[in-house]
């Protein structure tokens, strides 16, 4: 997009916010009339407008809230308040309801913004994490990819076609027998190929690039160095392209190169030997058919002293003769067997020749070779111990999914032992389900079997153990291949995700709350001082006026005024000093709460019913308990009203069902109407009320966000059917807290 573009697209942007907060305006205007037609007069001047307002100010943002604001004062003025058709203010309390409003629409217009902002705040914190997150597991893998193929002592190289770019790393360049820092291209490479295997390797190299077998490449060949010396190379590797049909090209060629020099030296001096019996330094001996030693080569008679003569029987070798008569019932021409004589382990190499009548035995000394393994099988307990010490799960399973290894970290988080799982298909093991749909997602293994390549788990993906637990976790599976690259198998790393997701909990919290608290600390510099100036002049006005009506104006002006103020202070809830929780008895919270509505209560005449079934102590903060109730009572006695209803209030001892988490559970419960189906989503958000302008929408989010910090809850139901209707709040704190909860006051 051009700078132009961008300009336009921006400016178009900004045109339409203004434009919704011009025709918010003008459609709540419109309403207010339409109501007043067939409603009557006797309307609040601002009844429409005021939601109009925040409406613009939620999805527009400050300064479109703020010139809704400003043209719905205009308009009440103009059209609404006497004279009609006029900007000019018959009464003091048109004037000082003009001017509330106006507060009260900036105060909407700044809470709105901060709150938009706050949203954006998370959502970019939350992709940063998942970069960091993805930066982490790219190295990890980088690091494993090192870690295999050092150990696998493999060179790779990388060659790419549009650039004419070779990329060799250290063990590849030493394969050719280059010096650290020489200079070394594609060019030098091929020069270094023994001539009479160069043919070969470059017919090879086309047949791969032209994509004959996919464009694999294996081929066997020897380098010769600078200073003459010959080591043979064994390189695999694969062309990859780019389009399709004529249009397909290749674009990379990579692969890996492996030193053979050690074992085609032992080939071909094997085979040289052999062909020279008494030049051969292994052991050799033939036998007639009856197991009669006919010839013993001068190496044999060394290493056997016992077959130093011709003629004789096989003594000092296990089982020759029962060799000898199986290889004559079968005719098999040979066969291999392991014989260890005097701390040496042998490999028996036995060829029957019928035609000859004899039986020839090679001896190949295996010593090293039987070390080698042994110190292979070492490498492999090496990196089985690995596994099993790290801190993920691991599971890997055959080509069709079957499992053939876990490490002890995916037997807990499973609850199935090595020994059940081996041999079983991994979905039996691995039962994993989306956590709020309930689908089960396609199991990751067979996944990658399916497209060949590594697969991740979706969010939200849960693990079901054995015993019915549910775990978060997250997961990459990844295919494992054979030096072919052929697929034989999967490998799937996971880890158990709940402390993660209780620590970005947290950071999201402490973030929240300290947005919101330098908001509070905000409005009240910017709102309490015109605040303060309104309250003296409505009681001036309150003093010096003669007239009746004007002092009941005046009085309802300074309610409206606290309300207003009663909103600043209950946002500035946030920014108090942190403090530790203390032992607290919930019997002296709630005495205090219906103490502070007792006369409320009275003169409504509603039944309060209280049972305190627990004696003990519960750490918390005196006073955000104490504000949660006073919350949740308060709602109540409105919800209950006039209807001279009851109001349930009960503390006990409880248990979490779904935590198993011991702690206290007070219920403050009412037999009003109940709350309809469609608020019940809404009420816990922030600034969603059902008391029109008469609340805030704040108390219910300030306390379950209270709560939230002691790992704690707040659950609602509600029936509105008449012969059964009320609403019962269940609140739930944790006997113990964890130190890691940022708990602030």
């Amino acid at each position: 997009m051009s700078d132009v573009e961008a300009e336009n697209s921006i400016f178009a942007r900004t045109y339409i916010r203004y434009s919704i907060a011009v025709v918010a305006v003008a459609a709540a205007f419109l309403l207010r009339e339409t109501m007043v037609h067939y409603l009557g007069t006797n309307l609040p001047l601002f009844i429409t407008l005021s939601p109009a307002v925040m409406f613009v100010a939620l999805l527009c943002g400050l300064w479109p809230g703020l010139l809704a604001t400003v043209l719905a004062t205009l308009v009440v003025d103009y059209w609404i308040v006497p004279p009609r058709g006029s900007f000019a203010i018959a009464s003091t309390s048109d004037a000082i309801a003009l001017a509330l409003f106006f507060g009260t629409g900036v105060f909407m217009s700044l809470v709105a913004d901060a709150y938009r902002r706050n949203q954006k705040q998370v959502a970019t914190f939350k992709k940063e994490q998942a970069l960091r997150e993805s930066e982490a597991k790219l190295l990890q893998a980088s690091e494993f990819r090192g870690l295999a193929l050092e150990a696998a002592e493999l060179g790779t190289w990388d060659y790419r076609f549009k650039s004419g770019d070779v990329i060799w790393d250290e063990r590849c360049r030493n394969l050719f027998g280059v010096a650290r820092g020489d200079h070394f291209e594609y060019e030098s490479a091929i020069a270094r190929i023994h001539p009479e295997d160069r043919p070969a390797v470059d017919e090879a190299v086309k047949q791969a690039i032209a994509g004959a077998d996919d464009g694999a490449y294996h081929r066997e060949f020897r380098v010769v160095w600078p200073d003459g010396s010959i080591h043979w190379v064994a390189s695999h590797g694969r062309v990859h392209f780019e389009g399709a049909g004529e249009e397909r090209r290749a674009v990379r060629f990579v692969g890996v190169n492996l030193d053979h020099t050690d074992r085609k030296q032992a080939e071909l001096r094997a085979a040289h030997l052999a062909s020279f019996p008494e030049l051969n330094t292994n052991p050799i001996f033939e036998t007639d058919l009856d197991g009669k030693i006919t010839y013993v080569n001068p190496a044999a008679r060394q290493q056997f002293p016992s077959l130093s003569g011709t003629g004789t029987e096989h003594p000092g070798l296990k089982d020759w003769g029962a060799v000898v008569a199986s290889l004559k019932a079968r005719a098999i021409h040979s066969t291999t067997r392991e014989v260890e004589s005097d701390g040496l382990v042998f490999l028996q190499t036995i060829h029957y020749a019928p035609e000859f009548g004899t039986v020839r035995a090679y001896f190949a000394d295996i010593t090293e070779r039987k070390r080698a393994e042994e110190s292979l099988r070492s490498s492999e307990q090496r990196w089985a111990t690995t596994l099993q010490s790290i801190g993920d799960a691991v599971i890997s399973t055959d080509g069709a999914g079957n499992v053939d290894f876990m490490n002890d970290v995916a037997q807990k988080l499973t609850g199935w032992t090595l020994t059940e799982a081996k041999g079983s298909d991994l979905s039996a093991v691995f039962d994993i389900v989306q956590e709020v749909t309930r689908i089960k997602p396609e199991s990751p293994v067979a996944k990658v079997i399916r497209l060949g390549k590594v697969v991740g788990l979706a969010n939200h993906t849960v693990l079901i153990h054995r015993d019915g637990t549910e775990i978060p976790i997250e997961d990459s599976a990844a295919p494992i291949r054979d030096s072919k690259g052929q697929m034989e198998g999967v490998v799937l790393v996971f880890h158990d995700c709940l402390e993660q997701r209780k620590v970005e909990a947290a950071l999201r919290n402490s973030d929240r709350l300290a947005t919101t608290g330098r908001l509070a600390a905000t409005i009240a510099h910017e709102i309490h001082n015109p605040l303060d100036a309104v309250g003296n002049l409505l009681y001036m006005i309150n003093q010096e006026a003669q007239d009746d009506t004007a002092r009941q104006y005046a009085s309802l002006a300074s309610s409206e005024l606290a309300r207003v103020t009663q909103m600043t202070r209950q946002m500035l809830v946030f920014q108090r000093e942190a403090v530790n929780p203390v032992p607290v008895r919930i019997e002296e919270i709630v005495e205090s709460v219906t103490a502070l509505y007792e006369r409320k209560i009275t003169s409504a005449g509603i039944r309060l019913e209280q049972q305190i079934d627990f004696d003990g102590h519960i750490l918390v903060l005196p006073g955000e308990l104490r504000q949660i109730i006073a919350n949740l009572v308060g709602n109540a006695i409105e919800a209950v009203g006039s209807r001279r209803g009851t109001i349930t209030l009960r503390a006990y001892e409880s248990q979490d069902r779904r935590r198993g988490l011991p702690g206290l559970r007070v219920l403050v419960a009412d037999d009003g109407p109940g709350i309809p189906e469609h608020v019940r989503t809404k009420i816990f958000e922030p600034f969603f009320t059902t008391k029109g302008e008469s609340g805030t929408g704040l108390g219910l989010w300030i306390a379950s966000d209270i709560l939230r910090k002691y790992d704690g809850t707040l659950r609602m139901r509600s029936c509105t059917q008449p012969d059964r209707s009320g609403t019962c709040f269940s609140l739930f704190l944790p006997f113990e807290i964890s130190s890691d909860l940022p708990i602030r006051s």
